[in-house]
């Protein structure tokens, strides 16, 4: 079974985001058996902060969706710590506008040994989560749909379902 639990906004507070509205973004914790996903939003460091105090051990999480696709007002070292999660999946577009996801995030990430996907790089990411033994990264859409006209960012597309990038 799935089970959802809403974190944010709390209904009894109104206007619980403040004066910016990515603040009452609805954050949601998605269980499957053992295995859990964090979803964010475009929460930022202050939300952030009251979560990690409100819900602490309950935020955990197999994978966690990066706030503001990887912007720098997110995603802090507290936060990462807390969710301890094995992959953090960053959802920006390819050469967006806004140069997400930032630098300082992917950098956070990776010193906690959090392995960083992202579809502005892989495309579509495909994991397994609920069943039995660890979370499971199934597919990466541009790793198995390779096409000569698809950039390739990173030089790789990491480990799928057990096979190297070579394979």
């Amino acid at each position: 079974s799935v089970a959802f639990r809403v974190l944010h906004p709390d209904p009894t507070e109104r206007g619980g985001g403040g004066d910016n509205p990515n603040n009452t973004s609805c954050v949601v914790h998605v269980s499957a058996g053992s295995h859990a996903l964090l979803l964010t939003g475009d929460i930022e460091a202050p939300v952030e902060r009251r979560l990690l105090i409100q819900q602490g051990d309950l935020l955990a999480a197999d994978v966690l969706l990066a706030a503001h696709h990887g912007s720098d007002s997110s995603s802090t070292e507290a936060w990462l710590r807390q969710v301890a999660p094995d992959w953090l999946l960053v959802s920006a577009g390819y050469r967006n506008r806004f140069g997400h996801p930032d630098p300082a995030v992917l950098q956070r990430a990776r010193a906690l040994g959090i392995e960083v996907l992202r579809t502005d790089h892989h495309g579509a990411v495909t994991m397994m989560l609920g069943g039995p033994g660890e979370a499971e990264l199934k597919g990466l859409h541009r790793r198995e749909q390779r096409r000569f006209w698809h950039n390739n960012p990173s030089g790789e597309y990491g480990k799928v379902a057990g096979k190297s990038a070579g394979d």
